[in-house]
């Protein structure tokens, strides 16, 4: 009977790892460079929902803006996000992604 539950197992892995292909886009890989995940978390959040105001991450992901922002400025300096006005908005190339050509001039 352990061969057989052992057998069963990886199935069930198997049928695990499919029901991933009804998840939402998201970058295959995490920007690299960023250690924390607070920072990963405030990254994927951006490029999911695009623009955002440090008031609505900070709402949204239950920060506080004193924490949010050392995040937000690493993300900046590692050019995975980019600021427009008062929002900050996913850096198109971060990953090459398409897109990029009509933001540059």
């Amino acid at each position: 009977m352990n061969a057989q539950q052992s057998t069963t197992t990886p199935t069930t892995r198997e049928s695990t790892d499919d029901s991933h292909s009804n998840a939402p886009a998201v970058p295959e890989t995490l920007p690299g460079g960023v250690s924390s995940a607070e920072a990963k978390l405030v990254y994927l959040y951006v490029r999911q929902r695009g623009a955002c105001s440090a008031e609505e991450l900070a709402e949204s992901l239950r920060l506080t803006k004193l924490s949010l922002f050392p995040h937000l400025r690493t993300l900046l300096d590692r050019g995975l996000l980019r600021r427009e006005d008062d929002r900050y908005v996913p850096a198109e190339d971060a990953f090459g992604g398409a897109g990029a050509a009509g933001t540059a001039d």
